[in-house]
């Protein structure tokens, strides 16, 4: 396995290097998404040691509510800065909030207003969710800002598919990237996973008669 791995080119193990960073950031802040909830659950946890979710309904208790979740989101976010004096200024705030949560202080206080009692854990996992996946969508082009078509070649030798891939079809350096994902998943890259992901376009056409011909085969001996 070292041997292997001395043979990855720079800019594939850059790709890589870059992929992982960004899984471990978005779980991270998936986790930082929950700990802002749980925190805030003691603002209306009552003597019995349970939470009263009907004190939501009193703004005055939503605002302390979103306090502490925004003190929790702030220390993450401090953290990830390494800064160690929590900005004065709400405005900074919002700024650091948007950049490592996706979400702002006024966003979530708007989420309050409109839930009251109801924001419950399940409302909060479902923004949650979405901040995350929107989170995702803006990084994940820049693993492979430093790709380009000049790349190709390495990228398909790398992920074995040289022999089966039409490289003049290919416009972007997106859908070499596809094949680097599929391959860092699976650890190969064959055709009919290919044709299950939409990317059976890229293939010669003699994979994709040999695809064919396989489905022909299946529905003979079904």
């Amino acid at each position: 396995m070292a041997e292997e791995k001395k043979e990855v080119p720079k800019h594939i193990k850059k790709f890589y290097d870059k992929s992982e960073k960004l899984e471990k950031l978005l779980e991270s802040t998936n986790i930082a998404h929950s700990k802002a909830y749980h925190n805030a659950l003691e603002v209306i946890k009552g003597s019995d040691g349970l939470y009263d979710h009907g004190k939501l309904k009193d703004t005055k208790v939503q605002d302390n509510f979103l306090d502490k979740m925004i003190g929790s989101y702030m220390s993450f976010a401090m953290d990830r800065l390494g800064i160690k004096e929590k900005p004065k200024d709400e405005f900074e705030q919002d700024i650091i909030m948007q950049k490592y949560i996706g979400v702002t202080k006024s966003q979530l206080k708007k989420q309050l207003r409109k839930a009251k009692d109801g924001y419950k854990l399940q409302i909060h996992e479902k923004i949650r969710d979405d901040l995350v996946k929107e989170q995702k969508k803006q990084l994940t082009p820049l693993r492979h800002s430093h790709l380009d078509m000049d790349h190709l070649d390495d990228i398909l030798k790398h992920t074995k598919t040289s022999k089966y891939i039409n490289k003049g079809v290919i416009q972007d350096i997106g859908q070499a990237v596809d094949l680097l994902d599929i391959y860092k998943q699976k650890g190969s890259v064959d055709k009919q996973t290919l044709k299950e992901v939409g990317l059976d376009s890229l293939l010669t056409k003699g994979a994709k008669d040999e695809l064919k011909a396989m489905k022909d085969n299946y529905k003979k001996a079904a």
